[in-house]
């Protein structure tokens, strides 16, 4: 079946070897190979095709062949074989290992009632030290009005 093949693959190579190789070069100096010369070309030569390799030669490339076949087939069963002992490796060290259980904790959101700071921030004061136009907690200054609402409209008197 393999010498089938073989042929198979070299007999194609054999016929198109018989036929002659054109090279022709153009006015504009590209070269083109072919099987005939082209038109117009502004030199044409006959290139003689490679000698067709001798039955030993053959015969070692199949031989060559066979040995690469044999060497990936045992590379690919080591291959196989230390994945095989990594996995199970990662298995056995994965049971080894005592299961991590993680507590998330919840901040608190009530602040240390015992003993706070007074807060310190650009506009702080000491009580007593008032700004000039500062009104006591309730009282609204005058023409104040909530965040969002429209001042009230005052019509004309007739």
């Amino acid at each position: 079946m393999r010498i089938l093949m073989l042929l198979g693959l070299i007999l194609p190579f054999g016929i198109a070897s018989a036929q002659p190789i054109v090279k022709s070069v153009d006015k504009s100096g590209h070269v083109t190979y072919s099987d005939r010369p082209i038109e117009g070309a502004s030199s044409v030569s006959e290139i003689e095709p490679p000698p067709e390799p001798s039955p030993e030669e053959v015969k070692a490339a199949e031989e060559r062949l066979e040995r690469l076949i044999e060497e990936d087939a045992k590379l690919e069963a080591e291959r196989k074989k230390a994945e095989e002992a990594r996995r199970k490796e990662a298995m056995e060290r994965a049971k080894s290992q005592p299961k991590v259980i993680v507590i998330k904790e919840k901040p608190n959101p009530q602040p240390n009632t015992y003993y706070m700071y007074p807060p310190r921030h650009p506009g702080f004061r000491p009580p007593g030290q008032r700004p000039p136009g500062h009104h006591p907690p309730g009282m609204k200054p005058p023409g104040h009005h909530p965040p969002g609402a429209r001042p009230p409209v005052t019509l004309p008197s007739r």
